[in-house]
């Protein structure tokens, strides 16, 4: 359970006001772009799935799909490579 007075207190003193600030709050618009989306940048399954399978032929020789599946510490590796390598975010 959360103790809501701890929480509340963080904002005001004032257990009302509190809860006002807060309804102002949630009711605010906010333009913000929390995960960086941006239109356009958007890849399809198909396409992530072409791109690894290539970028596997290239540079990870004799490793597969299957394996990336099946195995979490090759897909660590793997990843980690995509990161250094290309400039793909892990969202990508």
């Amino acid at each position: 359970m959360v103790d809501t007075k701890v929480i509340l207190s963080l904002v005001a003193n004032d257990r009302k006001k509190t809860i006002q600030e807060f309804k102002k709050f949630s009711i605010e618009k906010d333009e913000s772009e929390f995960l960086n989306i941006e239109e356009g940048n958007s890849w399809t399954v198909e396409e992530v799935r072409s791109y690894l399978e290539e970028y596997l032929t290239k540079r990870w020789s004799g490793k597969s799909m299957e394996e990336l599946i099946n195995n979490k510490d090759t897909r660590g590796v793997i990843i980690r490579d995509l990161k250094t390598n290309t400039r793909l975010s892990v969202r990508e």
